[in-house]
């Protein structure tokens, strides 16, 4: 858990920072510069076979990665707790419907379909965001239903007689 979250910082640090300096333009085509090595004093993680810094690619390429976890997660939580919650609210056949629906979607493999959405739509940035946000919105899914359900049935009057035995007189 600290390892991953100094992990998530660290992204998210080097994604700010980008904003306001890069070493070098990323996508800048030095040939001079090809192949430099690490520890260069221009270039800090050397150069690619096309002389672009390959510090300043990282710098950028947080941006990106940051981009797309938030729409990814966006996406999946804008289809799967509204859908999860209102499938835990409507107990009988379209709760039950849900669920199933969720299951089987569930058996389906998500890298084959980001394959599928990728040929059918393109390659492209947006459609891997779109793609990745749909195979994790059945998990959100049935997360919000089960969380929903075990609010939806707690016994309120428990609940009141716990809070005034707590609550100060």
């Amino acid at each position: 858990l600290v390892v991953g979250g100094l992990l998530v910082a660290v992204v998210v640090l080097m994604a700010l920072v980008s904003f306001v300096w890069t070493p070098h333009d990323p996508t800048l085509v030095n040939a001079e510069a090809r192949l430099r090595d690490v520890g260069d004093p221009d270039y800090w993680l050397g150069t690619d076979k096309f002389g672009r810094d390959v510090f300043s690619q990282i710098l950028v390429g947080a941006r990106t990665t940051l981009f797309v976890g938030v729409v990814a997660v966006g996406v999946a939580g804008l289809i799967g707790v509204p859908l999860g919650i209102v499938s835990a609210m409507a107990t009988g056949w379209f709760g039950e419907t849900v669920m199933r629906a969720m299951d089987l979607l569930l058996a389906f493999p998500a890298l084959l379909l980001a394959i599928m959405f990728s040929a059918i739509y393109g390659g492209s940035t947006l459609v891997a965001m779109i793609a990745i946000g749909q195979s994790r919105w059945t998990a959100l899914t049935l997360l919000a239903h089960v969380l929903a359900g075990s609010v939806w049935t707690l016994s309120f009057a428990n609940f009141n007689i716990a809070v005034q035995l707590s609550s100060p007189r």
